[in-house]
């Protein structure tokens, strides 16, 4: 690939997946008999089936944490659907590996976001995926059961077999992670259901669909005595059905009221026609109908602080470089799916930022953003959180950067000093 060419690197972000979108894959959501059964052990609420994908989940100590997010998600399903989902949080998804050469979402049987890693599963063409990270700077190494790794591009760890490709960022451990996923998926590491009898009973409550995430905790900040909490999407054309799952302690501290008023007050729920509240052993469950195209939230953004807006939000952006002189060019940053994120919170950090007088045959509209601390122009964010505008998938800005740019899109909550890096872009020649 020229590098005059567009650029492109699949991004995760928030703490899941993405960070995030959150964006493992080992087979399609739905059930196939292989489910695997789970035993709450206490007072209820668990005993059924977990998901497959499930099998992808290791265990959080093998992620070097205690807890983390997940979300899976059935392009099959969202693909049936495509006309309805468009314009909203589903359709997102559906923009998530635009021109990722041998990978074709619609082909795929799974999209499983991490902890900080996304996996993609299905109909790929490895050798043209490998080729299109052998172009975008990274270099083939070690192969690890049936995987191949690439190191040293932009977008982090990678690790492609003939069905699957995974993707870590750039910490330290990104390979380790990355291990961590192929043994769960191999049955040879704990799985996090293995070692969690939280995220057993959560997954068993929630069940498969076009999208399902969650995580544990030690105790939710944002509701006393809840230990894990997720959500599940299924879409039936123009309607879809939400399932929100709150695993309490034990089943006596199962407060419903306090559910009840909790999902009054989170926006997460506002599409939804009447949700209801009930109590199923030490699960609160919540379960509603909305119109396809209002979602314009997956999962829920709360989190250390107990505020909605507390959690880094889960999404996925893309960086494009177009070289315009020497070691001078234009970066455009992509919003490729995931949540709407207010405009306002997210800030580019970094070095290696020029203005168009600095970028041959460029002129000062063709930016729109130049210097180190600017937030993400209203003026591209086409959609709204509240009455804010947000970057939703299909926005995009552009920068004016050096060939040799280190440059992260930052997150911070207006509500508190919660603040995570969404993404991160290396230039070409950094």
């Amino acid at each position: 690939m020229d590098e005059s060419q567009r650029r492109h690197v699949l991004r995760t972000g928030g703490t899941l997946l993405a960070g995030g979108l959150t964006v493992g894959l080992g087979g399609c959501l739905q059930s196939d008999g292989t489910d695997t059964p789970t035993d709450d052990g206490d007072d209820g609420g668990g005993g059924g089936a977990v998901p497959a994908f499930a099998d992808w989940l290791p265990a959080p100590a093998a992620m070097g944490t205690d807890h983390y997010e997940f979300t899976a998600a059935d392009p099959a399903e969202i693909f049936e659907h495509e006309s309805a989902v468009e314009g909203s949080a589903f359709g997102g998804l559906t923009g998530a590996t635009r021109q990722l050469e041998g990978i074709t979402l619609s082909a795929l049987s799974g999209l499983y976001l991490i902890g900080g890693g996304i996996v993609l599963t299905g109909d790929i063409d490895a050798e043209a995926f490998r080729s299109f990270l052998r172009a975008n700077g990274y270099t083939e190494g070690r192969t690890y059961n049936g995987f191949s790794f690439y190191t040293g591009g932009p977008g982090g760890t990678a690790a492609v077999s003939s069905s699957t490709a995974v993707r870590t960022g750039s910490l330290d451990d990104a390979a380790e992670n990355v291990e961590a996923i192929i043994d769960a998926q191999r049955r040879a590491a704990d799985r996090y259901v293995d070692t969690n009898a939280d995220c057993g009973t959560l997954l068993s409550q929630l069940g498969s669909g076009a999208v399902v995430g969650g995580r544990t905790h030690d105790e939710a900040p944002f509701l006393d005595g809840v230990v894990a909490d997720g959500f599940r999407w299924r879409l039936d054309g123009s309607s879809a059905s939400f399932r929100g799952a709150l695993v309490f302690e034990s089943q006596s501290v199962v407060d419903t009221a306090a559910v009840e008023t909790f999902v009054s007050e989170q926006t997460l729920f506002d599409p939804l026609s009447s949700p209801s509240v009930n109590a199923v052993g030490r699960t609160a469950v919540v379960d509603g109908t909305a119109d396809t195209g209002s979602v314009q939230m997956l999962g829920p953004q709360y989190g250390s602080s107990g505020g909605e807006r507390d959690r880094p939000p889960q999404v996925s952006f893309s960086w494009d470089y177009e070289r315009r002189g020497d070691g001078v060019g234009i970066t455009t940053v992509s919003h490729d799916g995931g949540d709407s994120v207010r405009a306002s919170e997210l800030v580019f950090r970094g070095d290696g930022f020029v203005g168009a007088g600095s970028i041959p045959e460029t002129v000062a509209g063709e930016l729109d953003v130049t210097e180190s601390g600017e937030q993400w122009p209203a003026a591209f964010a086409s959609g709204n959180v509240g009455s804010d505008a947000a970057v939703v998938a299909g926005d995009q800005a552009r920068l004016g950067v050096a060939s040799d740019a280190k440059i992260s899109l930052v997150w911070g909550s207006a509500d508190s000093d919660v603040s995570a890096t969404l993404s991160a872009y290396g230039g070409p020649d950094g």
